[in-house]
């Protein structure tokens, strides 16, 4: 018998005979898929096989679960799983576990959970992410901290944000990139960055831009 093979025939088919399973034979992943979908068998499960990115699975969906739930097991990365889903679990949640990349994703999608960010620890990375999504909380940013890459991606999305923008730290492509979604930033380029090759790129989609290719490119 593989008990962790027979917890998937449990959830998609009938009950088993509860009192025979041998529940002590299953797993804290398998436990975790389960009791998402079937919360009933919770009184057969041994809570201590549940490992931090287990609970986050489970919890995620059956929040009620939370009392049996030892916090001290939930990394970085489960925390940021499970409050994505479940945001007032929240003070149950050690925020010091939490890495720039997890805050970044995090209050993407719960932007309320701002009020317990330390700002230093989000990357230019991790600022070009969160702010193509939540850019009210540009407030809090690090500009210097964003290179010519998180720039660029960044302004894609939210060219309001580029007052804030070292327009010296874009290189050609970066320019062709960003022009190709915002043609209106054109008067913040350095044109004579452009490659032969970038304004072929830009111009195949900004076509009227080429009143300002030098006649050398």
């Amino acid at each position: 018998m593989n008990p962790d093979y027979d917890m998937v025939k449990l959830v998609l088919g009938p009950p088993p005979l509860n009192d025979i399973y041998p529940w002590d034979k299953l797993s804290g992943l398998p436990w975790a898929y389960l009791l998402r979908a079937r919360p009933q068998f919770a009184k057969y499960c041994d809570w201590d096989k549940l490992d931090g990115h287990n609970w986050a699975r489970l919890l995620a969906k059956q929040p009620q679960f939370a009392k049996y739930c030892d916090w001290d097991k939930l990394r970085g990365s489960a925390w940021r799983d499970l409050l994505i889903e479940q945001p007032q679990l929240s003070k149950h949640c050690a925020w010091d576990k939490l890495r720039g990349h997890d805050w970044a994703r995090l209050l993407s999608e719960q932007p309320q959970l701002s009020e317990y960010c330390p700002w230093d620890k989000l990357t230019g990375l991790n600022w070009s992410w969160l702010l193509r999504v939540q850019p009210q909380l540009s407030e809090h940013c690090a500009w210097d901290k964003l290179d010519r890459f998180d720039w660029a991606w960044l302004l894609t999305e939210q060219p309001q944000l580029s007052e804030y923008c070292d327009w010296k730290k874009l290189n050609g492509f970066d320019w062709a990139w960003l022009l190709t979604e915002q043609p209106q930033l054109s008067e913040y380029c350095a044109w004579d960055k452009l490659s032969v090759l970038a304004w072929a790129t830009l111009l195949r989609w900004q076509p009227q831009l080429s009143v300002y290719r030098p006649a050398t490119a």
